[in-house]
């Protein structure tokens, strides 16, 4: 019985948590949007906010997430960002009764001031300057099957 109890003891240890879902599902008329950052691995832990057309909607912290409920319709989605990639921000368009994950990523953004040899996100440029860090993220829409084992341990922001 002491193997029994320690071996599910340890199962429950051990076995992802899932991530904690709303309470309450979007009314009908709404689409989900959930926002979430991954713990950080060589990135910035820096808060960032994040916008949906140019709308501030909340903050996003390394290990954590958030969610929204929105109107259908298009959403270019923004984040506060010194340093700027093509391609680094993203546009989804839902319908009532969507849920859309977005994982927001801190990037390594290096560059010169007054010029141009840097490196971000695997690219490089050339210039002459200063060398500076600028806390630089992007977004990414995500398979929601990926995106919820992706956010089984991470926090909800406050």
């Amino acid at each position: 019985m002491k193997r029994f109890a320690a071996a599910l003891l340890a199962l429950f240890l051990l076995a992802p948590v899932a991530f904690a879902q709303p309470a309450s599902p979007p009314s009908p008329d709404k689409a989900r949007v959930f926002f979430y950052r991954l713990p950080p691995q060589g990135g910035t832990m820096i808060w960032t906010a994040v916008y949906l057309n140019g709308e501030h909607v909340g903050d996003s912290g390394a290990g954590s997430y958030f969610w929204r409920d929105v109107p259908p319709g298009s959403y270019e989605i923004t984040l506060r960002s010194q340093g700027t990639l093509p391609g680094q921000f993203q546009t989804a368009t839902v319908r009532a009764g969507d849920t859309v994950y977005v994982r927001i990523t801190s990037l390594n953004y290096f560059g010169l001031a007054g010029g141009g040899v840097g490196f971000a996100g695997g690219g490089a440029f050339m210039s002459s300057g200063a060398l500076y860090s600028a806390p630089t993220f992007a977004d990414q829409i995500i398979d929601p099957v990926q995106a919820r084992q992706e956010m089984a341990n991470l926090q909800p922001a406050s």
